[in-house]
């Protein structure tokens, strides 16, 4: 905008004084936006949090954010809302694109293999 040093200075101040600048809270609402929107998974959500350029301790807290509960009925509905859409699919080919596809969103190993195992 061509504005100079101090005035940027004291603007940014003041909307980080206001509240208006808070990286937390931004993480947090992003977490929450990219699991229920997108449903990506923790591993992702950390990813593009890092990528942004937050602090470890601010990631962290966002992560928190999300209910254990809620993530994984969310996980269970996707994973077999999957399963119907690769029913074309057999065995290990079968296997395989789930674990691509809940990886590539950033599932957790953990989860994904336990969900693979109950078939």
């Amino acid at each position: 905008m061509g504005m100079i040093p101090e005035a940027i200075e004291k603007i940014v101040g003041d909307l980080i004084q206001s509240n208006y600048l808070n990286e937390q809270r931004f993480a947090i609402q992003f977490a929450l936006g990219k699991f229920r929107i997108k449903h990506w998974g923790k591993r992702r959500i950390e990813r593009e949090l890092k990528f942004k350029g937050l602090s470890p301790f601010t990631i962290k807290k966002a992560i928190q954010a999300l209910e254990k509960e809620d993530y994984e009925g969310c996980f269970h509905t996707l994973f077999d809302k999957k399963l119907d859409s690769f029913s074309t699919f057999e065995g290990q080919k079968l296997k395989g694109k789930l674990i691509r596809y809940f990886q590539y969103r950033g599932w957790e190993n953990e989860l994904i293999f336990n969900r693979i195992e109950q078939l």
